[in-house]
């Protein structure tokens, strides 16, 4: 693949935002083994509830589990502070979209 957004390797930390209860997580696993199978080789981070964490962590699809109580203000540091390749929002919703105003250390611009 040649698509410089897309594009990862093993220097590279993909997170995943997805939080929410165990029926809507269930629901996204299809779309986490796509992530991972697209990303094989970048670390994948899961962001979600601390309700999830033990369940997540069961999942061959992370490389690392981030919990918060409050998701996006754990988030919003954890976006901020690093630099990251892409970052997946499964939650799409007005609280995750204020996240990505946080982040300042992206490689590449969708807009």
């Amino acid at each position: 693949m040649d698509d410089p957004i897309l594009d990862t390797d093993s220097r590279d930390t993909v997170p995943v935002i997805r939080s929410g209860g165990i029926g809507g997580f269930v629901q996204a696993l299809s779309t986490f083994a796509a992530i991972r199978m697209h990303h094989s080789v970048a670390s994948i981070t899961l962001l979600t509830d601390s309700d999830l964490s033990e369940f997540a962590g069961a999942a061959p699809y992370f490389d690392k589990i981030e919990t918060h109580a409050d998701l996006a203000g754990g988030a919003c540091s954890l976006l901020r502070d690093q630099a990251w390749s892409i970052v997946y929002d499964l939650d799409a919703s007005s609280c995750t979209d204020s996240l990505f105003q946080y982040s300042k250390n992206w490689r590449h611009s969708l807009t």
